[in-house]
């Protein structure tokens, strides 16, 4: 797994309120593990829960705690889809970047897979063992006022959340 940290909180910012830079990204990267597109090894399971914690440990250290329940339901879903849903190169694995970007008063989750097509919200019936996850994903975002969607290149899926000034 590798990580990127750009432009974080000075030191010499930091008081008793939690400090918020202008601009903070970070983004985190991991092979795929799964040989099979849709069947998901323990390891790449696991990953999902590694990504979820660092993630919560980002928005803790940005004072976004307020947004962690949502955040980490968006990212799971996120997460788990590009581990199921990606194409696996001939001989070459497969990886999955997780990036957050905090900027002019917004939280963005980016996460690009080497997927092809595009995701969709289902409908899935009161049986169904999966395929709800797009669908939490749209009702938590209009909940909080934010947006997701995929980029042009079909291979991003990102959400856009509101952030709340700081209080002083």
């Amino acid at each position: 797994m590798t990580q990127t940290i750009a432009r974080p909180c000075p030191v010499a910012e930091k008081t008793a309120v939690s400090c918020r830079p202008a601009v903070d990204l970070m983004a985190t990267s991991f092979a795929i593990e799964g040989q099979e597109v849709g069947v998901v090894s323990a390891i790449d399971a696991r990953r999902v829960g590694h990504i979820r914690r660092i993630v919560a440990a980002r928005l803790r250290y940005l004072g976004l705690s307020s947004l962690l329940d949502s955040a980490l339901t968006i990212v799971s879903e996120f997460v788990s889809n590009a581990i199921q849903h990606s194409t696996r190169g001939s001989g070459e694995g497969a990886s999955v970047t997780v990036t957050q970007l905090y900027a002019r008063g917004q939280l963005h989750i980016l996460v690009q897979d080497a997927g092809g097509g595009r995701p969709q919200v289902c409908n899935a019936g009161a049986d169904a063992e999966s395929g709800r996850g797009l669908a939490m994903v749209e009702e938590i975002t209009a909940e909080i006022g934010g947006r997701w969607g995929f980029a042009s290149d079909s291979r991003t899926v990102y959400c856009v959340i509101p952030v709340a000034p700081m209080a002083r």
